[in-house]
C-alpha cells in the first residue's frame, strides 16, 4: 500500500507507532490464524509468502489468495472482530507486523490521512474478492490460470504448484496439463 508508505514517511508520530507495532516471525507452515479463531487484529507482510485457504467438511484444503511483502492480511473487515472462515498459513519464512483494530481506530482518529488509506486498501480487496469470484463462475481452467500469471505476476513462481492448482479449482495432474499446453502453444 504506496499511500500508507507515503503517510508513514510524512508523519514521525505514526512512524513511531508503526516502529513499535508488534512483529511476529513464523515458519514456513506456521499459521498465523487458525479457522475459527477470533481475529481482532490486522497483518502487514513484512517478508515471506502467506496462502490463505479453507477446509471442506471432508478435509480438503481450497486456496483462497496468496500474500507477499507490502501485503495486508485479515479475516474480517477492520474494525470489526470476527471468526475467521479461512486460515492464514506462512509458505516461506516470514515476518508480518500485527496492528490490533483498536490501534486502527486511534491511528484513524488521530491522523485522518489514515482513514482514506484504509479504506483504499478495503475497495482494491473486494474489487479483487469480485474479480475471483468472476473468475471461477466465468472462465475455464485454462483461462483460470492465465489470469492467475497475470494477477500474481513474478510471485507465482514462489507458490508450490498443488497450491496453484488448488486456488484454480483442478487437480495437480490438470494443471500439469495447462501448463504443458501453454508451453507449446
Amino acid at each position: 500500500m504506496p499511500e500508507f508508505d507515503m503517510l508513514l514517511s510524512q508523519s514521525p508520530v505514526l512512524a513511531a507507532r508503526w516502529e513499535s507495532a508488534p512483529r511476529r516471525a513464523l515458519k514456513p507452515g506456521q499459521a498465523l490464524v487458525t479457522i475459527g479463531q477470533r481475529v481482532r487484529q490486522v497483518w502487514r507482510v513484512e517478508s515471506g509468502l502467506f496462502r490463505l485457504y479453507y477446509l471442506s467438511p471432508d478435509g480438503r484444503e481450497r486456496n483462497r489468495s496468496f500474500h507477499a511483502e507490502g501485503k495486508w492480511l485479515g479475516a474480517g473487515v477492520p474494525p470489526g472482530e470476527t471468526d475467521s472462515p479461512y486460515a492464514i498459513e506462512a509458505l516461506e519464512p516470514a515476518m508480518v507486523v500485527e496492528v490490533a483494530y483498536t490501534a486502527l481506530e486511534m491511528w484513524s482518529r488521530d491522523h485522518p490521512a489514515v482513514s482514506p488509506a484504509i479504506q483504499d486498501v478495503l475497495a482494491k480487496i473486494f474489487l479483487r474478492q469480485s474479480q475471483r469470484e468472476a473468475e471461477l463462475l466465468l472462465l475455464d481452467a485454462t483461462s483460470r490460470y492465465s489470469a492467475f500469471l497475470d494477477y500474481y505476476g513474478q510471485l507465482a513462481q514462489r507458490i508450490p504448484l498443488h497450491h496453484v492448482a488448488s486456488y484454480l479449482g483442478i487437480t495437480n495432474v490438470a494443471l500439469s496439463r495447462i501448463r504443458r499446453s501453454m508451453k507449446t502453444s
